[in-house]
């Protein structure tokens, strides 16, 4: 048997076909246009609720979808933006700058995950900083990640404990929107610092 590409299907069971895959495929393609169509609006209003329900009922399929196909990577990986996701929409830490980068850095490596579960190239984002950072960040930490950290270039961050307040934040910041159409996407770009700074408002 050839050896799977990172981020690609668990082979190990027989249970799943190629039909199965391919339907699961053409899923993920949906929900990643979905998603471009979302990050935008929210950008600009990141207090709209219903926005951010959207965006986390598009992870929260990705990650039950994905680990019933064998879809493994994608699905804990999706689970940990949820996760994080969550912990907003429940009111244990605000909506942030930091949360709103969070997601656009998640969105941006998706395509990645298509091309290995597709059989086109392995996973070259690092996805296991993007959930430590979503994980610190659902703890109610603001914790910014470069385009250097994301594409896996060795970084040192020092993350300082969040402060408490009772109003949380809207400031909109900028983040990377996938395109609609694109399957296949370039590597995230390069960048040399990374900035961490405490929260100036959680939950």
């Amino acid at each position: 048997a050839s050896t799977p590409l990172a981020g690609g299907f668990d082979l190990s069971s027989d249970d799943i076909d190629d039909e199965i895959r391919g339907i699961f495929l053409e899923e993920l393609q949906e929900e990643m246009q979905n998603l471009a169509a979302q990050l935008p609006e929210w950008r600009d209003a990141p207090d709209d609720a219903d926005r951010l329900h959207a965006i986390r009922r598009i992870f929260h399929t990705l990650k039950g979808s994905g680990r019933l196909v064998g879809a493994r990577t994608l699905g804990e990986f999706s689970w940990h933006i949820e996760h994080m996701l969550n912990s907003v929409r429940d009111g244990h830490r605000a909506v942030s700058p930091a949360v709103v980068q969070l997601v656009g850095h998640a969105a941006g490596v998706l395509p990645q995950l298509h091309d290995a579960l597709s059989g086109v190239r392995g996973v070259s984002a690092d996805l296991d900083a993007i959930t430590a950072a979503a994980d610190r960040i659902a703890a109610g930490e603001e914790v910014f990640l470069t385009e250097a950290q994301v594409a896996g270039a060795p970084a040192t961050a020092v993350v300082e404990p969040a402060l408490e307040t009772t109003h949380p934040p809207s400031v909109p910041v900028d983040v990377p929107a996938l395109a609609e159409t694109d399957i296949v996407a370039d590597s995230v770009a390069q960048a040399d610092t990374v900035e961490v700074v405490p929260e100036t408002a959680a939950q």
